[in-house]
Protein backbone atom coordinates (compact mmCIF):
# COMPACT_ATOMS: atom_id res chain seq x y z
CA UNK A 1 0.00 0.00 0.00
CA UNK A 2 3.31 2.13 0.18
CA UNK A 3 2.62 3.09 -3.36
CA UNK A 4 -0.81 5.22 -2.55
CA UNK A 5 0.88 7.70 -0.66
CA UNK A 6 3.49 9.52 -2.72
CA UNK A 7 1.17 12.64 -2.30
CA UNK A 8 1.94 12.46 1.57
CA UNK A 9 4.73 14.36 2.99
CA UNK A 10 6.91 12.00 4.75
CA UNK A 11 8.27 11.98 8.18
CA UNK A 12 10.87 10.23 10.25
CA UNK A 13 11.09 11.39 13.56
CA UNK A 14 8.88 14.60 14.92
CA UNK A 15 9.56 17.25 16.96
CA UNK A 16 8.42 18.81 19.77
CA UNK A 17 6.07 21.61 17.32
CA UNK A 18 3.15 20.43 15.80
CA UNK A 19 5.02 19.45 12.07
CA UNK A 20 2.25 20.15 9.58
CA UNK A 21 -0.42 22.92 9.03
CA UNK A 22 -4.39 22.11 9.27
CA UNK A 23 -4.65 22.12 5.44
CA UNK A 24 -1.92 19.69 5.27
CA UNK A 25 -3.78 17.63 7.93
CA UNK A 26 -6.83 17.90 6.23
CA UNK A 27 -4.95 16.63 2.96
CA UNK A 28 -3.70 13.86 4.72
CA UNK A 29 -7.26 13.02 5.96
CA UNK A 30 -9.16 13.09 2.51
CA UNK A 31 -6.03 10.88 0.83
CA UNK A 32 -5.90 7.93 3.47
CA UNK A 33 -9.47 7.44 3.96
CA UNK A 34 -10.26 6.24 0.44
CA UNK A 35 -7.04 4.00 0.33
CA UNK A 36 -8.06 2.46 4.33
CA UNK A 37 -12.02 1.88 2.62
CA UNK A 38 -9.74 -1.10 0.04
CA UNK A 39 -9.04 -4.58 1.56
CA UNK A 40 -5.69 -4.62 -0.32
CA UNK A 41 -3.35 -7.01 2.42
CA UNK A 42 -3.62 -9.67 4.82
CA UNK A 43 -3.76 -8.33 8.60
CA UNK A 44 -4.54 -9.94 12.05
CA UNK A 45 -6.54 -11.42 13.32
CA UNK A 46 -6.68 -14.19 9.95
CA UNK A 47 -9.82 -15.60 8.75
CA UNK A 48 -7.31 -18.93 8.01
CA UNK A 49 -5.21 -20.73 9.65
CA UNK A 50 -2.68 -20.27 7.07
CA UNK A 51 -2.88 -16.41 6.52
CA UNK A 52 -0.48 -16.43 9.45
CA UNK A 53 1.97 -17.75 7.90
CA UNK A 54 1.66 -16.24 4.10
CA UNK A 55 1.64 -12.86 6.42
CA UNK A 56 5.12 -13.39 7.75
CA UNK A 57 7.26 -11.66 5.67
CA UNK A 58 4.86 -8.48 5.98
CA UNK A 59 5.48 -8.81 10.12
CA UNK A 60 8.93 -9.27 9.86
CA UNK A 61 9.55 -6.19 7.88
CA UNK A 62 7.09 -4.02 9.75
CA UNK A 63 9.58 -5.22 12.76
CA UNK A 64 12.23 -4.21 11.33
CA UNK A 65 11.15 -0.92 10.01
CA UNK A 66 10.41 -0.16 14.21
CA UNK A 67 13.53 -1.63 14.99
CA UNK A 68 15.45 1.27 13.27
CA UNK A 69 12.93 3.88 13.80
CA UNK A 70 10.76 4.28 11.06
CA UNK A 71 6.81 3.91 11.18
CA UNK A 72 5.78 0.19 10.50
CA UNK A 73 4.16 1.03 7.30
CA UNK A 74 3.36 3.99 4.92
CA UNK A 75 -0.28 3.38 6.60
CA UNK A 76 1.55 4.15 9.75
CA UNK A 77 3.43 7.10 8.86
CA UNK A 78 0.15 9.04 8.08
CA UNK A 79 -2.30 7.53 10.86
CA UNK A 80 0.78 8.58 12.85
CA UNK A 81 0.89 12.14 11.71
CA UNK A 82 -2.17 13.07 12.27
CA UNK A 83 -2.22 11.47 16.02
CA UNK A 84 0.94 13.46 16.58
CA UNK A 85 -0.58 16.72 15.31
CA UNK A 86 -3.22 16.11 17.97
CA UNK A 87 -0.85 15.14 20.21
CA UNK A 88 0.76 18.84 19.86
CA UNK A 89 -2.90 20.65 19.56
CA UNK A 90 -3.51 19.14 22.91
CA UNK A 91 -0.41 19.85 24.91
CA UNK A 92 -0.89 23.17 23.79
CA UNK A 93 -4.38 23.50 25.00
CA UNK A 94 -3.69 21.59 28.85
CA UNK A 95 -0.16 23.42 28.84
CA UNK A 96 1.37 20.32 29.87
CA UNK A 97 2.58 17.00 28.11
CA UNK A 98 0.07 13.58 27.81
CA UNK A 99 2.99 11.05 26.73
CA UNK A 100 2.07 9.65 29.98
CA UNK A 101 -2.03 9.99 29.90
CA UNK A 102 -3.99 6.86 28.32
CA UNK A 103 -5.86 8.22 25.41
CA UNK A 104 -8.75 6.84 23.59
CA UNK A 105 -8.68 6.19 19.97
CA UNK A 106 -11.89 6.66 18.03
CA UNK A 107 -11.51 5.47 14.71
CA UNK A 108 -13.69 4.92 11.61
CA UNK A 109 -14.79 2.24 10.61
CA UNK A 110 -12.56 1.38 7.48
CA UNK A 111 -12.29 -2.33 6.18
CA UNK A 112 -8.55 -1.70 6.13
CA UNK A 113 -7.61 0.01 9.03
CA UNK A 114 -6.45 -2.75 11.11
CA UNK A 115 -5.91 -2.62 14.94
CA UNK A 116 -1.98 -3.37 14.50
CA UNK A 117 -1.53 0.49 11.97
CA UNK A 118 -3.70 2.30 14.78
CA UNK A 119 -1.33 1.03 17.87
CA UNK A 120 1.75 1.32 16.25
CA UNK A 121 0.68 5.19 14.84
CA UNK A 122 0.19 5.91 18.14
CA UNK A 123 3.25 4.40 19.71
CA UNK A 124 5.00 6.06 16.85
CA UNK A 125 3.05 9.66 17.90
CA UNK A 126 4.24 8.90 21.54
CA UNK A 127 0.93 8.36 22.70
CA UNK A 128 -0.10 5.51 25.16
CA UNK A 129 -3.65 3.72 23.86
CA UNK A 130 -6.39 3.31 26.99
CA UNK A 131 -7.58 -0.24 27.49
CA UNK A 132 -11.22 0.02 26.68
CA UNK A 133 -14.08 -3.10 27.75
CA UNK A 134 -14.60 -5.39 24.74
CA UNK A 135 -13.46 -2.76 22.26
CA UNK A 136 -9.62 -3.20 22.90
CA UNK A 137 -7.16 -0.35 21.63
CA UNK A 138 -9.23 1.58 19.97
CA UNK A 139 -13.14 2.03 19.51
CA UNK A 140 -15.52 2.23 16.17
CA UNK A 141 -16.98 6.00 15.75
CA UNK A 142 -20.24 4.52 15.81
CA UNK A 143 -19.71 3.33 19.68
CA UNK A 144 -18.18 6.42 20.12
CA UNK A 145 -21.18 8.78 18.65
CA UNK A 146 -23.67 6.30 20.48
CA UNK A 147 -21.80 6.57 24.02
CA UNK A 148 -21.56 10.17 23.32
CA UNK A 149 -25.56 11.13 23.04
CA UNK A 150 -25.98 9.05 25.97
CA UNK A 151 -26.81 5.50 24.97
CA UNK A 152 -25.52 2.02 26.13
CA UNK A 153 -23.33 3.11 29.12
CA UNK A 154 -23.82 2.07 32.79
CA UNK A 155 -24.36 4.06 35.49
CA UNK A 156 -22.52 2.13 38.21
CA UNK A 157 -19.14 2.34 35.93
CA UNK A 158 -17.04 2.67 39.17
CA UNK A 159 -18.14 -0.80 39.92
CA UNK A 160 -16.83 -3.14 37.21
CA UNK A 161 -19.13 -5.94 37.89
CA UNK A 162 -22.26 -3.56 38.56
CA UNK A 163 -21.61 -2.03 35.31
CA UNK A 164 -21.30 -5.63 33.68
CA UNK A 165 -24.08 -6.42 35.08
CA UNK A 166 -26.00 -3.36 34.10
CA UNK A 167 -24.35 -3.60 30.41
CA UNK A 168 -25.85 -6.93 30.34
CA UNK A 169 -29.37 -6.07 30.54
CA UNK A 170 -29.29 -3.12 27.75
CA UNK A 171 -31.46 -4.53 24.97
CA UNK A 172 -30.01 -4.49 21.40
CA UNK A 173 -31.74 -2.17 19.20
CA UNK A 174 -30.17 -1.41 15.33
CA UNK A 175 -28.78 1.40 14.74
CA UNK A 176 -27.88 3.72 11.36
CA UNK A 177 -25.19 6.04 11.81
CA UNK A 178 -24.02 8.49 9.30
CA UNK A 179 -20.80 10.17 9.15
CA UNK A 180 -20.97 13.43 6.90
CA UNK A 181 -18.01 15.79 6.40
CA UNK A 182 -16.26 18.18 4.06
CA UNK A 183 -14.65 15.29 2.53
CA UNK A 184 -17.19 12.09 2.13
CA UNK A 185 -20.27 10.16 3.01
CA UNK A 186 -20.59 7.26 5.24
CA UNK A 187 -23.65 5.01 6.54
CA UNK A 188 -23.42 2.14 9.24
CA UNK A 189 -26.72 0.25 9.60
CA UNK A 190 -25.59 -2.83 12.85
CA UNK A 191 -27.27 -3.76 15.51
CA UNK A 192 -25.95 -2.25 19.04
CA UNK A 193 -25.98 -3.77 22.71
CA UNK A 194 -24.31 -0.72 24.69
CA UNK A 195 -21.53 1.60 23.50
CA UNK A 196 -19.21 -1.25 23.96
CA UNK A 197 -20.72 -4.26 21.73
CA UNK A 198 -21.15 -3.56 17.92
CA UNK A 199 -22.17 -6.77 15.88
CA UNK A 200 -19.52 -6.35 13.24
CA UNK A 201 -21.67 -9.85 11.47
CA UNK A 202 -24.63 -8.05 10.66
CA UNK A 203 -22.93 -4.44 9.69
CA UNK A 204 -23.93 -2.62 6.50
CA UNK A 205 -21.30 -0.70 5.50
CA UNK A 206 -21.31 1.99 2.46
CA UNK A 207 -19.34 5.04 2.23
CA UNK A 208 -18.30 7.58 -1.21
CA UNK A 209 -15.86 9.80 -0.40
CA UNK A 210 -16.62 11.92 -3.64
CA UNK A 211 -19.68 13.12 -1.70
CA UNK A 212 -18.06 15.36 0.66
CA UNK A 213 -20.35 18.58 1.70
CA UNK A 214 -17.57 20.59 -0.36
CA UNK A 215 -18.90 19.44 -3.69
CA UNK A 216 -22.19 20.25 -2.84
CA UNK A 217 -22.93 22.66 -5.84
CA UNK A 218 -22.42 20.17 -8.44
CA UNK A 219 -25.03 18.95 -11.23
CA UNK A 220 -27.07 16.61 -9.28
CA UNK A 221 -25.43 16.45 -6.22
CA UNK A 222 -27.84 16.27 -3.51
CA UNK A 223 -29.87 13.28 -5.95
CA UNK A 224 -26.70 11.06 -5.41
CA UNK A 225 -26.35 12.17 -1.57
CA UNK A 226 -29.98 10.86 -1.40
CA UNK A 227 -29.43 7.70 -3.42
CA UNK A 228 -26.34 6.82 -1.14
CA UNK A 229 -28.26 7.23 1.88
CA UNK A 230 -30.56 4.77 0.75
CA UNK A 231 -27.91 1.91 -0.41
CA UNK A 232 -27.79 0.50 3.15
CA UNK A 233 -31.00 -0.86 2.75
CA UNK A 234 -30.63 -2.49 -0.60
CA UNK A 235 -30.45 -6.15 -0.73
CA UNK A 236 -32.71 -6.70 2.60
CA UNK A 237 -36.50 -5.82 1.46
CA UNK A 238 -39.01 -6.63 4.38
CA UNK A 239 -37.02 -5.89 7.36
CA UNK A 240 -37.30 -2.79 10.06
CA UNK A 241 -35.67 0.20 9.79
CA UNK A 242 -33.08 1.79 12.50
CA UNK A 243 -34.28 2.04 15.92
CA UNK A 244 -31.93 5.52 16.11
CA UNK A 245 -29.80 7.49 13.46
CA UNK A 246 -26.80 9.12 14.59
CA UNK A 247 -25.61 11.79 12.87
CA UNK A 248 -21.88 12.71 13.06
CA UNK A 249 -19.12 14.69 11.47
CA UNK A 250 -18.42 18.87 10.74
CA UNK A 251 -21.40 18.58 7.89
CA UNK A 252 -24.25 16.60 9.44
CA UNK A 253 -25.70 19.51 10.85
CA UNK A 254 -26.66 21.24 7.52
CA UNK A 255 -30.17 21.82 7.08
CA UNK A 256 -30.33 20.73 3.80
CA UNK A 257 -28.55 17.47 4.17
CA UNK A 258 -31.07 16.74 7.01
CA UNK A 259 -33.68 16.58 4.86
CA UNK A 260 -32.35 14.89 2.25
CA UNK A 261 -31.76 12.34 4.93
CA UNK A 262 -35.47 12.60 6.12
CA UNK A 263 -37.03 12.18 2.61
CA UNK A 264 -34.35 9.14 1.97
CA UNK A 265 -35.41 7.17 5.34
CA UNK A 266 -39.37 8.06 4.34
CA UNK A 267 -38.94 6.38 1.41
CA UNK A 268 -36.32 3.22 2.39
CA UNK A 269 -38.39 2.47 5.85
CA UNK A 270 -41.39 4.38 5.82
CA UNK A 271 -40.90 6.40 8.95
CA UNK A 272 -38.57 8.98 10.35
CA UNK A 273 -37.35 7.46 13.88
CA UNK A 274 -35.54 9.60 16.06
CA UNK A 275 -31.95 11.20 14.84
CA UNK A 276 -29.55 12.31 17.08
CA UNK A 277 -27.64 15.28 15.25
CA UNK A 278 -26.77 18.09 18.71
CA UNK A 279 -22.84 18.73 18.63
CA UNK A 280 -22.36 15.99 15.67
CA UNK A 281 -19.07 17.44 14.56
CA UNK A 282 -17.43 16.63 18.29
CA UNK A 283 -19.95 13.73 19.39
CA UNK A 284 -17.44 11.06 18.96
CA UNK A 285 -15.06 12.69 21.29
CA UNK A 286 -18.06 13.44 23.85
CA UNK A 287 -18.31 9.63 23.30
CA UNK A 288 -14.60 8.74 23.68
CA UNK A 289 -14.20 11.37 26.88
CA UNK A 290 -16.91 8.53 28.00
CA UNK A 291 -14.52 5.94 27.38
CA UNK A 292 -11.67 7.53 28.85
CA UNK A 293 -12.86 7.91 32.27
CA UNK A 294 -14.70 4.37 32.32
CA UNK A 295 -11.42 2.87 31.38
CA UNK A 296 -9.93 3.99 34.82
CA UNK A 297 -12.48 1.46 36.69
CA UNK A 298 -12.77 -1.18 34.03
CA UNK A 299 -10.14 -2.59 31.64
CA UNK A 300 -10.20 -4.76 28.14
CA UNK A 301 -11.37 -7.86 29.91
CA UNK A 302 -13.62 -5.87 32.63
CA UNK A 303 -11.45 -6.29 35.35
CA UNK A 304 -10.59 -3.70 37.68
CA UNK A 305 -6.74 -1.49 37.03
CA UNK A 306 -6.56 -0.72 40.60
CA UNK A 307 -6.87 -4.93 41.70
CA UNK A 308 -3.98 -5.27 38.67
CA UNK A 309 -2.01 -3.41 39.90
CA UNK A 310 -2.61 -4.59 43.58
CA UNK A 311 -1.67 -7.88 42.02
CA UNK A 312 1.22 -6.87 40.95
Amino acid sequence: MSGGWKQIPSITKFSSACPYHHQTIFSIYQAILPILSILTILSPPYAEFDEFYVDAPRRVLRSLRKAIGLPASGDVAALSTMAQNLKCKATAFLGSEINHVPIVAVTPTLIALYEEDVVDAFEYAGLQLASIYRSGKFVPETCAAYAGYGHGLCSEYTDPEKCKSELRNVPSEEVLSVLYTRGGLRTICTTMHSAYWMFLLQLRWTADWDLGFDPRNKNDYWKRVSNALQTWKQGLPGTGGPAKVLLLGDSAGDETFRSVLNESLLATVGKIPPIFFEGSEFIAARGAAEFARRSIYMTEDGGSPMQEMELR
